[in-house]
């Protein structure tokens, strides 16, 4: 394990890493460096959680970066890439800083074909 000034609740990781079976943190960059986003694959079904990447459902749009963006240019690409591979394998999209869309699974126009608000759990 590779901890951060000796404490056992950071590990630092280069690329990919397996958090437990099944669920992977996937570096991708764009919003700051060494930025990772988390997938997680179960009973044939994939979730992705962009976090600050991709923050609210109407942030699907690869050109609407945020303000705290380190490197707008970078995410721009890193948002398209993530939205054809995900919406490829028909994935949950979640999201913690919407207050309207937890999680939502998209086409390849951003539209959402499916979503769940928490209220259907």
């Amino acid at each position: 394990m590779n901890t951060s000034q000796g404490s056992p609740n950071l590990e630092l990781v280069n690329g990919e890493s397996e958090i437990v079976q099944r669920d992977q943190g996937n570096p991708y960059g764009g919003h700051t460096k060494g930025y990772q986003i988390v997938t997680v694959e179960s009973g044939g079904q994939s979730a992705v959680y962009p976090c600050d990447l991709l923050p609210t459902h109407a942030h699907f749009n690869p050109l609407w970066v945020m303000a705290y963006d380190n490197f707008p240019l970078d995410s721009i690409q890193q948002k398209e890439d993530l939205e054809r591979v995900h919406v490829g394998k028909e994935a949950w999209f979640i999201f913690y800083h919407d207050p309207f869309v937890p999680a939502c699974k998209f086409d390849v126009q951003g539209t959402i074909v499916k979503k769940w608000t928490g209220e259907n759990a």
